[in-house]
């Protein structure tokens, strides 16, 4: 039966067929309410439960209609779609065991890197199945409590002396923008930082070189001890050429440290010579009297 011939002019997006492999109960839980969209979308809801029946084992494939086959339903049932939804849901979710369902929801804590938002959606989706009926808001606020990260917003949870649900979830909420604003300054303020560091290295690179073309400034504007002028370290004109003084190479005569020497020497030679001259033509007092006298 297709879904033209049962409201026709409607246009209409059936499931898949129902998974009967792997997990079970969450593969039908699923398929179920998609179905139940579709009956909606398209109106067949309004239709008669014999057509809605139909349409249920038709969507839902061979393997379902195989399992729909060992099914012992009554006569009078065999055209209530609640039945049948019913005798799947008991072959598909086998007998809860309350104990460990409530076990995993009341264990479960926030993750190191999740929000407060995807936190307790899952607490309200692992709640549907624990059957806390009226008291499954009280029980999912005192599980944020126990369970999220930080322990400052947790002890100003423990403050308030009429928490509720939707209050726990806003201080938290809070809690994790102030965070991520703190976060972002404090970035904010260390990037600033490692800008002033790399300005602080550019500016000694440009003194540690300033100070090098001055040495190197300095360096070409000494007067060179072997020819008197300025150049380059390795370009001096005296390099390799012989003095006219000592024949020795690589400097001129006029800057001929022996020349220079020999000339000191001279000095110094003819500095004691006048000492000695002086000396020997000293004349005593008691000589200059004997003779006047």
């Amino acid at each position: 039966m297709k879904c033209s011939e049962v409201n026709p002019g409607m246009t209409g997006f059936p499931p898949g067929t129902l998974n009967l492999e792997g997990n079970l109960a969450e593969s039908y839980k699923e398929w179920i309410q998609s179905f139940e969209l579709y009956l909606t979308a398209t109106g067949i809801e309004e239709k008669s439960g014999k057509v809605q029946v139909a349409i249920f084992l038709q969507v839902a494939g061979s393997e379902a209609q195989r399992v729909y086959n060992t099914f012992d339903i009554v006569a009078d049932d065999k055209e209530k779609i609640d039945v049948l939804k019913d005798r799947f849901k008991g072959y598909c979710e086998p007998k809860k065991n309350i104990t460990y369902i409530r076990h995993v929801s009341f264990t479960r804590n926030q993750g190191s890197h999740e929000n407060i938002d995807s936190y307790v959606m899952d607490l309200k989706n692992k709640a549907k199945p624990c059957e806390f009926e009226h008291l499954s808001d009280g029980l999912i606020r005192d599980r944020i409590v126990c369970g999220i990260q930080n322990e400052g917003c947790r002890a100003r949870l423990l403050r308030e002396a009429d928490l509720t649900l939707v209050k726990a979830i806003d201080t938290c909420r809070a809690q994790e923008i102030n965070s991520q604003q703190l976060k972002s300054l404090k970035s904010t303020e260390e990037h600033s930082m490692n800008a002033v560091k790399q300005v602080s290295k550019s500016r000694y690179r440009q003194n540690d070189s300033h100070k090098n073309q001055r040495s190197v400034h300095a360096e070409r504007q000494a007067l060179c001890k072997n020819c008197g002028r300025t150049h380059g370290k390795r370009n001096c004109p005296a390099f390799d050429k012989e003095c006219h003084s000592c024949n020795k190479k690589n400097h001129f005569s006029k800057y001929c440290i022996s020349k220079q020497k020999k000339k000191v020497d001279a000095i110094q030679y003819d500095y004691y010579d006048i000492e000695d001259e002086l000396f020997i033509g000293t004349v005593s007092v008691d000589t200059v009297q004997q003779c006047e006298e």
